[in-house]
């Protein structure tokens, strides 16, 4: 009540009597993903996938640049600067395969945020487009999500996760699409924050 809006970030607030007024949001902690950029290259997680700089045939994966570089039909660079190296990755069609995974410790009745930046890096039809999933503990969390049609254009992808009473977190990201062809994608700044819940209360 008395507020320009409730869907807007910045509401004008003109109550016609004194009215307390709450806002409630998240600040996120820091990222307890080990290399997520991944600036050390292959260091600090696990795959299913073969590590190779040819990353020819499906089921391999390299740590570079330019996507370009590792693939003739590959074309895509990192999310952050544009010339930082990121996970190119030739997809496999095995239902499940890890494409990532890392474990780190959590703290037990905590909300995290596991988030992931991904790229389509071959030109094909959206039915051939990568489809992952977020997997925390060998249980599958959320909605499996698509990467973008059009190449070397970035999608941020997250899911929420309460640790209950888990004192450690094994986050993985999996291969969701069956298709060998145009499963060609790129991932950069995998991230897994803890939120704490900020509140700020202000009487008008």
């Amino acid at each position: 009540s008395g507020l320009s809006g409730t869907t807007v970030s910045d509401p004008i607030a003109s109550p016609s009597t004194t009215t307390t007024y709450t806002v409630t949001g998240y600040s996120a902690g820091d990222n307890l993903v080990y290399n997520g950029h991944p600036a050390l290259h292959n260091v600090g997680f696990g795959s299913d996938y073969v590590y190779q700089s040819n990353v020819n045939p499906a089921g391999t994966y390299y740590i570079g640049a330019n996507a370009h570089d590792y693939h003739l039909n590959f074309y895509g660079y990192d999310h952050t600067t544009g010339n930082g190296s990121f996970m190119i990755i030739n997809g496999a069609e095995n239902l499940n395969n890890v494409v990532w995974s890392q474990t780190v410790n959590v703290i037990p009745n905590t909300d995290y945020a596991f988030s992931t930046w991904v790229c389509t890096l071959s030109p094909y039809s959206e039915q051939y487009i990568t489809r992952l999933q977020f997997c925390i503990n060998g249980e599958q969390i959320g909605d499996v999500f698509r990467a973008p049609l059009n190449i070397n254009v970035w999608e941020n992808f997250y899911q929420i996760w309460n640790s209950g009473n888990s004192t450690q977190a094994t986050i993985t990201i999996l291969n969701q699409n069956t298709l060998a062809v145009g499963n060609d994608f790129g991932l950069d700044d995998i991230s897994f924050n803890n939120l704490e819940e900020c509140v700020s209360t202000a009487q008008l």
